[in-house]
């Protein structure tokens, strides 16, 4: 019989984490803060990260 060492896995992992947020939110953030500077302040009010979150999930 096989026995394999058993590692101390993280409760998560960070670096994917941050790469599928960052996925959704730069663009979210970017598009947010073009919108806010051209003097569109009610666009963060708006939903596109939740729309941006659905995406994924169909």
């Amino acid at each position: 019989m096989n026995q394999q060492n058993m590692v101390d896995q993280p409760w998560i992992n960070r670096s994917a984490f941050t790469n599928s947020l960052g996925m959704w939110l730069m663009p979210w953030a970017l598009l947010v803060l073009g919108l806010t500077y051209t003097g569109q302040p009610g666009v963060i009010c708006l939903t596109p990260m939740a729309w941006l979150l659905a995406i994924p999930a169909g």
